[in-house]
């Protein structure tokens, strides 16, 4: 079960980033 918990915990990081990722390129794409 704390395997399941880590996992999904990591699934939310990398996405967390990817989308700061892609909101950071958006912002310099603008300038």
């Amino acid at each position: 079960m704390l395997l399941v918990i880590l996992n999904i915990i990591n699934i939310v990081l990398v996405i967390s980033i990817i989308v700061e990722a892609i909101e950071y390129y958006k912002k310099n794409k603008r300038k």
